[in-house]
């Protein structure tokens, strides 16, 4: 089995890894039925799809994974803040330990973009997710508390 690789993505990804955000929605947002979100997820994911600070991740030349990251500054705090946006793979790829060759990449990115420091949102039921941004030195920092309607 050959290793797989990490390049940067293109506009013509976008119908190869769009079922991702799908799959991504369900486990960040369980709560939300995605055909609510659908039209405006896939929307702002083709906008980003194959712009700086997205990536996928090859495997025998199938995308089996997706991080797309952004640096930007913050005027308040006066620092460069980067934000992990999403970083995804396909369901039967995961325990394979590929998700830590998106994070390299990310960190390679915040280097290069000089970025201060990194949040990255996800679900409080997703402890795999949580695990491994542990991994990469992310601690708890903030708590949304959401009410859903009654």
């Amino acid at each position: 089995m050959t290793e797989p690789i990490v390049r940067k993505a293109n506009k013509s990804d976008f119908n190869k890894v769009k079922h991702f955000i799908k799959e991504h929605n369900e486990r960040e947002f369980p709560e939300m039925p995605y055909e609510k979100i659908r039209k405006n997820a896939e929307a702002s994911y083709k906008t980003h799809v194959g712009k700086e600070g997205t990536f996928v991740l090859v495997l025998e030349n199938k995308i089996i994974g997706y991080l797309s990251i952004g640096v930007q500054d913050n005027k308040t705090l006066n620092l460069r803040e980067g934000e992990l946006y999403m970083i995804h793979i396909a369901k039967e790829f995961r325990g394979k330990g590929y998700a830590h060759l998106l994070m390299k990449t990310a960190d390679q990115y915040l280097k290069k973009k000089k970025a201060d420091f990194c949040v990255v949102t996800t679900s409080f039921t997703n402890e795999v997710s949580q695990s491994l941004y542990k991994k990469y030195s992310f601690i708890p920092w903030r708590i949304t508390l959401r009410r859903l309607k009654k």
